[in-house]
This record gives structure tokens, sequence and C-alpha cells, in this order.
């Protein structure tokens, strides 16, 4: 009888890094997205102050990598690596990412006051994308590379 034999674990190897490199690629267009809709919304403290540090902390990690930060004020800073692998983690250092993301009303750990609408820019950014997501993960299961364009 002829044996049939296949090498599951280095089919497996294979895809397992085709799709670490999707989660990789969905993790750096994710950040473009968000910062695409906080563009959108407008944004800016109620100061009027327009530093940029809310776009340039968007950063995002998978277990194995995180992405560029981009601007000065947030050199050094660190997104918790996914705790998964075939997972990616996108999101901001900045301390109020999550004030303008949720929205807030009441007083702060420095005792300010704020009464702030959500102006969802990570959630409205990315799964607004759900379909190129999904694009990116076929296109990575089928072996094919991506391109820009």
């Amino acid at each position: 009888m002829a044996d049939i034999n296949f090498d599951i674990p280095k089919v497996t190897l294979k895809m397992f890094a085709r799709l670490e490199s999707a989660m990789e690629l969905i993790g750096a267009a994710g950040v473009g997205w968000a910062h695409v809709q906080l563009k959108a919304n407008r944004y800016s403290p109620a100061t009027k102050i327009r530093t940029g540090n809310l776009g340039h902390s968007l950063t995002w990690s998978t277990s194995k990598k995180q992405g560029p930060l981009n601007g000065p004020a947030t050199k050094g800073g660190k997104l918790k690596l996914a705790e998964r692998p075939l997972f990616v983690k996108i999101g901001s250092i900045a301390a109020y990412a999550a004030r303008v993301e949720f929205g807030f009303v009441g007083q702060d750990s420095l005792g300010r006051y704020f009464n702030q609408a959500a102006k969802s820019y990570l959630r409205a950014g990315i799964l607004g994308q759900r379909a190129t997501v999904l694009a990116i993960v076929q296109r990575a299961i089928k072996g094919k590379k991506e391109t820009n364009g």
C-alpha cells in the first residue's frame, strides 16, 4: 500500500507566518484608518491647542512586534504586546485617548472637570474597514503578497 504523507507541521508554520504578517499589515493600516477618522472628527482639546499628540500616539502590536510611534511626545512609549499569537492590538498611548474615544463627564484624577462627548476614532476608523481586514486575511491564507494599491 502506498503512503501519502503531508508535512502538516511545515504547512502549519507557513500558514501561521502568513497570518502573523497579515496581523502586522492590519495593525499598520488600522493606525492609518484611525488617524483619518481622528481628522474627520476634527478633534481638538477644549484649549484649542492642536499638538497632534493623539494622532502621533497611535500604535499597534502583535505578540512579537509593535508598530512605530510617530511623534516626539510619544518617544519611548509602549503599547503592551498582544497576549496571543494571530492577534493585533491597535490603540493609543496618550493618557486622554479613552476620554476622546468614549467621552467623559466628571472630574478626572487631576481635579479637572470635563463634559466631553465621545468622538470615536479607533472603533469608527477600524470597524469601517471590516471588508479590507477580511481581504488581507484571505490573501494571507491564499499565500498572496499584499500590494499597495
